[in-house]
């Protein structure tokens, strides 16, 4: 999956079925096409991410994504985390269905100490399921503001160790730094879980803090109905930008028996 950025932060596809399985293909996304997560096994992810926000102390990430059903599961949308032992190191958002939640999480461990932790109120998912939804997490180097649908949303800090933690301290300050990031899963010792079922799109990282207007403009930009003006935020800070539109996203199947691909320079 190409990252439209411009800084080579292409994913890896792991678990989809490819585009000849119907329940994988691409389908209508918030903006053009998007990409449907089976909550099993389906993920993508970049080794390369890392080390391109190690120096980030700001930015934001943007996400638009529809949740399948009301799991009653934990399910992780993006992470950047640790992979190579259980050491928990992780900046992540995931979708919290268990009972009694239904809500927006964010988290920010290193090196297994909490620095901060932000939910969304109880309920406040349900009535998302099955439709699609944009979420903004902007961080100016103080602390970090949560963004649903080109709005502040409501929600409290249950952990405030240090909120002014943001990817440098996961993916470069940590003793057990952050290795990859995942979109669909969070990777841990190896291995995944917590698989998102449901269906992703457009989804960007940005080096500084996205404003209160500039949030509302990423709404608006795929919607029908805009609310508001907002302001597009446009491409000078994008580190990672994966649309995730058909085009971008290819698989090939290789039969053990005597499939290749040669790569070869062009002589012209």
């Amino acid at each position: 999956t190409l990252d439209s950025s411009g800084n080579g932060n292409h994913l890896s596809m792991i678990g989809f079925s490819g585009v000849l399985d119907p329940s994988t293909a691409p389908i209508e996304g918030a903006t053009g096409t998007g990409v449907h997560f089976d909550g099993t096994d389906d993920e993508f992810n970049s080794t390369d991410f890392p080390s391109t926000v190690a120096s980030d102390t700001a930015g934001s990430i943007s996400i638009w994504g529809r949740i399948d059903s009301d799991s009653g599961n934990r399910e992780h949308v993006f992470a950047v985390a640790r992979d190579a032992d259980a050491t928990a190191t992780y900046l992540h958002v995931s979708w919290d269905m268990v009972s009694g939640r239904k809500r927006l999480n964010v988290e920010l461990t290193a090196d297994g100490t909490g620095q901060w932790r932000w939910i969304g109120s109880n309920d406040s998912l349900l009535g998302h399921v099955g439709r699609w939804l944009h979420v903004v997490i902007s961080h100016n180097g103080t602390t970090p503001t949560i963004y649903m649908d080109g709005v502040v949303h409501t929600g409290s800090f249950v952990v405030s160790t240090d909120k002014t933690k943001w990817f440098k301290a996961v993916a470069a300050d940590a003793t057990s730094d952050a290795d990859i990031m995942s979109i669909g899963s969070l990777p841990s010792n190896g291995s995944a879980s917590a698989f998102f079922a449901g269906s992703l799109d457009d989804i960007r990282v940005y080096s500084d803090a996205l404003s209160a207007n500039e949030a509302l403009g990423l709404y608006n930009l795929h919607r029908n109905e805009p609310i508001g003006s907002g302001t597009d935020p446009g491409a000078a800070n994008l580190v990672g930008h994966w649309k995730l539109d058909k085009g971008d996203t290819r698989s090939i199947e290789f039969d053990g028996d005597d499939d290749s691909v040669n790569i070869r320079a062009d002589s012209s």
